[in-house]
């Protein structure tokens, strides 16, 4: 019966705004349970929209998120510096200067 039902000329020729893919849906009141006007749905709808709420990270400290940040500069600095280092290279001495050797009788 259902499948007959949409092979007849009423439905065929049913305009797709009123059912089909291009319909309008029917909201109602929640307390009165009656239909609400297109002007009303516009009202709700505005005050549907919530301010935009402020990111919560999870699972994330500070100090982590800085660290991340800071390494994040670090390599857009040494994209920027030639691919060949050389000897006059300072970042590069500093870099060599700094590790800590063990078994090293200076680094006292």
């Amino acid at each position: 019966m259902v499948a007959t039902l949409w092979l007849t000329p009423r439905f065929q020729s049913m305009d797709h705004s009123t059912s089909g893919p291009d319909a309008q849906g029917i909201r109602c009141d929640n307390r009165t349970g009656g239909r609400l006007s297109k002007e009303q749905i516009k009202s709700l709808q505005k005050q549907d929209v919530k301010p935009k709420e402020i990111k919560l990270e999870w699972g994330k400290g500070l100090a982590q998120k800085w660290e991340a940040e800071a390494r994040v500069h670090e390599l857009e600095l040494e994209k920027a510096k030639p691919f060949a280092r050389t000897k006059d290279d300072h970042d590069l001495n500093n870099m060599h200067k700094g590790k800590a050797r063990w078994g090293d009788p200076m680094a006292h």
